[in-house]
């Protein structure tokens, strides 16, 4: 049996991460959705994902979140990928230098775009 690729949606916006929860479930997908930054991370250590998408609106700081998301040991092969608006390429520059596996752009992204970013980003 072969084991889903799991993903978690930390996106302030719950309508738009729903509607890549149906994406990626649809695609073969297990998916979380939390709305929070904070739950987040609780949730991330219980479900253990594959990728965390975060979205940078949520965060003062996206690098420090990085570095001390990779410090929890049940995330450490967890590969976090940062949600942004083209408005943010400072956040997303420092977080990159953090440790954040890759980014996406949302004026730049539709569902099906997204799952397959995903899945080069996992080399499915």
């Amino acid at each position: 049996m072969v084991k889903k690729p799991t993903i978690l949606l930390a996106i302030q916006d719950l309508h738009l991460a729903e509607i890549f929860a149906r994406q990626f479930e649809h695609d073969g997908w297990e998916t979380e959705v939390v709305d929070r930054l904070p739950d987040a991370e609780l949730r991330a250590v219980q479900f253990r994902p594959n990728i965390i998408i975060i979205d940078v609106n949520d965060m003062a700081d996206a690098a420090a979140e990085i570095r001390r998301l990779q410090t929890l040991p049940t995330l450490l092969k967890t590969k976090i990928v940062l949600l942004a608006h083209e408005t943010h390429h400072l956040k997303i520059h420092e977080a990159l230098k953090a440790g954040a596996a890759d980014y996406v752009l949302t004026g730049h992204l539709t569902p099906s775009s997204l799952v397959s970013k995903m899945k080069r980003l996992l080399a499915l």
